[in-house]
């Protein structure tokens, strides 16, 4: 079965999420700088969980929110970070500084 991610956001901080068995058992956290960069910066994965892809999944649903609303990622999770190296295809989602 393919995990439902679920998404919350506040003013400049979001969260996507997984509920499994009632409980938020995996996520991944960002705030939004006033740029409109969102910075990942907290991925959890349960151990229950754990050896699923869930935290690439929550990674990619950070991904493809941020394609859709036209924003930049800056990875600051060291997990995110190696997604990305992993992930090169993505890289044009990266905020690039100046």
């Amino acid at each position: 079965m393919e995990p439902h991610i679920r998404h919350e956001q506040n003013v400049r901080t979001g969260i996507f999420y997984l509920i499994h068995q009632c409980e938020r058992m995996a996520f991944l956290s960002y705030f939004e700088n006033p740029e409109g960069v969102l910075m990942l910066n907290h991925t959890y994965v349960s151990p229950d969980l754990r050896g699923q892809n869930i935290a690439s999944k929550l990674v990619e649903a950070a991904v493809s929110y941020a394609r859709k609303h036209h924003l930049k990622l800056i990875p600051v999770c060291p997990y995110v970070v190696k997604w990305f190296e992993k992930h090169a295809e993505e890289k044009e989602m990266l905020f690039q500084q100046n």
